[in-house]
């Protein structure tokens, strides 16, 4: 039993255990000491006490297929009906499950095998012992539950230091390659996805997209070092290879060929690029991402790094020539050729410091990041918004066209071509 820090809150941990290693062993808690305990967690006009379960989700709902086997699943025990032996629960996961549906007690006594339950109450008593006497679950312990709870009450806390390590995130997500590459250059300062996540002024269903221009990856990375106050500790250069009206490409071969061999040298700087899936694939196995970061160079093959090693192969092998060809293929987030991006240990330019503080949930959605055919009217909204009048671009274009240019424009402007319009400055 453990007290919150600050307030007279108290929570009990009970462990419900087989008692031998076998199929048909009884629990460490029979059904009729749960049941106990169901019926003081409802004591009437008690609202200083709630219990919440941990139990297989496919035996509590007795339906096979919720979930893979053995999923583990938690909820608040609502009601207890001893008549019917009714359990209601309020469930954690409504958009899955029912918010509140009920199940019976032998079911949920089955279930909680394996599991157990936590009680938080109100203590009554000034030295904070309040009802931990009074508790069915601290009365009858079992002998192997009380080894257990002595291993729990055991564990000394570890300093944060000899704990770090990076986690890798569950879905794909280019923005992983940030902290990876920030990682390799620093790492005695870790930064983990949700330090960027937390950081950046923007939607988060951006961030985690698994899609991102190389220029955003860019926009992202200088938002995150301004917001966390690092732009004396990091830098970054971005360069798409475009091919220019001579019909050559940004960054010829050759120069690329060159910025390889430079990059897997440097201690200073890393280098990451964004690559198409078409000159990975043929290379390996599995396919992770666009973006990889450079890390050595031997015969003519680059090793690459992927973005999530758990799901996809971490490590590829792909000619500078191949790889070279897809950074040039064209990206369909952007309709511009993909690029490289250099992340340096250096202070932020200048540039990137001045300028209006332009913050990015302020703005409409989507629209620093993907512009549509109506620049005009996406210029006028931006301006519109960061002067504290939020709007759209169809916005602009309707208020303008059906409120302010008269009644004889009202008539079809539901279905006017307005992102073809076409106005001067």
């Amino acid at each position: 039993s453990k007290k919150l820090k600050g307030r007279d809150i108290w929570s009990s941990l009970q462990l419900v255990e087989k008692k031998v290693d076998s199929e048909d062993s009884p629990p460490t808690m029979s059904i009729m000491d749960f049941h106990d305990v169901l019926v003081q967690a409802m004591e009437e006009g008690d609202t200083t006490k709630v219990m919440i379960l941990r139990f297989d989700l496919c035996v509590a709902h007795s339906v096979l297929n919720m979930g893979p086997a053995g999923t583990v699943h938690y909820g608040i025990l609502m009601s207890y009906d001893q008549e019917k032996q009714l359990l209601k629960i309020l469930d954690i996961h409504p958009k899955h499950y029912t918010r509140v549906w009920v199940t019976s007690l032998q079911r949920m006594h089955r279930a909680m095998v394996g599991h157990g339950y936590i009680f938080t109450y109100m203590s009554e008593g000034a030295n904070g012992c309040g009802k931990e006497n009074d508790l069915v679950c601290l009365k009858r312990q079992d002998t192997v539950v009380r080894k257990k709870m002595e291993k729990v009450k055991t564990i000394t806390p570890v300093p944060r230091q000899f704990v770090k390590s990076f986690e890798w995130p569950a879905q794909l997500m280019p923005i992983t390659m940030l902290p990876l590459a920030m990682n390799v250059l620093r790492p005695e300062n870790l930064v983990f996805v949700k330090d960027i996540i937390a950081h950046v002024p923007c939607d988060p269903s951006f961030l985690v997209a698994n899609k991102m221009s190389i220029n955003d990856l860019n926009i992202v990375f200088t938002s995150y070092v301004k917001s966390s106050k690092q732009h004396a500790l990091w830098d970054s250069d971005v360069t798409n290879f475009d091919t220019l009206c001579s019909g050559e490409v940004r960054v010829p071969f050759e120069e690329f060929s060159m910025l390889i061999e430079k990059a897997t040298q440097e201690t200073e700087e890393v280098l990451v690029v964004q690559c198409a899936k078409k000159a990975i694939e043929q290379y390996a196995d599995c396919y992770g991402g666009e973006y990889f970061m450079v890390h050595a160079v031997n015969d003519g093959l680059v090793t690459l790094s992927d973005v999530s090693p758990h799901a996809y192969t971490r490590f590829k092998y792909v000619p500078v020539r191949d790889l070279w060809e897809g950074i040039c293929e064209k990206d369909e987030i952007s309709f511009r050729a993909r690029g490289m991006m250099v992340i340096r240990k250096q202070p932020l330019k200048e540039v990137h410091l001045k300028g209006l503080p332009i913050d990015l949930l302020k703005v409409p959605q989507w629209q620093p990041f993907k512009v549509s055919q109506c620049v005009h009217l996406n210029a006028v909204s931006m301006v519109l918004t960061l002067m504290g009048v939020r709007c759209c671009a169809e916005d602009v274009f309707y208020t303008a066209y059906t409120c302010l240019g008269g009644e004889r424009f009202r008539r079809g402007s539901a279905i006017f071509p307005w992102q073809q319009l076409k106005i001067c400055i």
